[in-house]
């Protein structure tokens, strides 16, 4: 994560988007997520946003809500987090988790990312996402 401030992390918007850990793809997704968050709980603040096991990871607190508001701000994140397995992490087409190696570094392509970067889709019956 690159040096940014907590009030930057604080107030989620394009602009602190260059500590983001995860590919340009994932932009819209994470994009629409923080409109509905911000909606939910307009004080909300995030800890970090990366891609691990080949989903989104993002990390954040609603502040101080009623139990209903947390729940639904913490369905969000997890509903995010599902979608991201669908779409590649770099370009944002629809993808699928993929990954190098047989017991290698996973992450979510389209194909023509993948073939780029030598990552092989994980077969259906490998079972779901890592992690």
């Amino acid at each position: 994560m690159n040096d940014k401030t907590e009030q930057d992390r604080a107030t989620p918007s394009d602009e602190s988007r260059d500590w983001f850990e995860c590919d340009d793809g994932w932009g819209p997704l994470i994009t629409e997520l923080e409109d509905k968050l911000k909606a939910l709980s307009p004080d909300y603040t995030v800890s970090q946003v990366k891609e691990e096991f080949g989903g989104l990871r993002y990390y954040a607190s609603p502040g101080d809500v009623d139990e209903e508001t947390s729940e639904q701000f913490y369905g969000l994140i997890r509903e995010a987090e599902a979608k991201s397995y669908e779409i590649c992490e770099r370009c944002g087409q629809p993808g699928r988790l993929s990954r190098r190696g047989k017991a290698g570094w996973y992450k979510t392509l389209c194909t023509a990312c993948s073939g780029e970067l030598n990552f092989e889709p994980v077969r259906d019956d490998e079972g779901s996402a890592p992690g």
